[in-house]
């Protein structure tokens, strides 16, 4: 990982955590969200210490796919603490780049859930 991706990492962690903050302030984001997110960084940090472990030890790995799932539905800040921690799945680039794409998935449908347009599809529907 380079230094400017390491930086870039460190900023979009450090803003997601002020905004996560915020919007729990204002009562615009639920504390079950909170609560998923907490629970799926947790996850993921252990997941990538697992697969750390067993890489060191060439034992079975724990599937990319996999990883990428947990990043995609919300664990994405653990999978990011766990590579700067361990200095994980830092290196190749093919994983970096989905790892980054997943990342940029589940903001998004973080964004669109709590849009208006999502909230009047609920009311309509349910």
């Amino acid at each position: 990982m380079s230094r400017t991706e390491h930086s870039i990492s460190l900023f979009i962690a450090y803003c997601f955590i002020l905004i996560f903050s915020v919007g729990l302030c204002f009562n615009l984001i639920s504390k079950n969200l909170l609560l998923w997110y907490g629970l799926l960084t947790v996850i993921s940090f252990v997941f990538y210490a697992w697969d750390k472990f067993q890489a060191k030890k060439g034992r079975w790995r724990i599937s990319e796919k996999y990883l990428h799932a947990l990043s995609l539905v919300g664990g994405w800040f653990g999978a990011l603490l766990a590579q700067h921690y361990f200095r994980h799945k830092t290196s190749k680039v093919s994983f970096r780049r989905m790892f980054w794409l997943t990342i940029l998935m589940n903001i998004a449908g973080l964004i669109w859930i709590h849009s208006r347009h999502f909230q009047g599809l609920l009311t309509i529907y349910f």
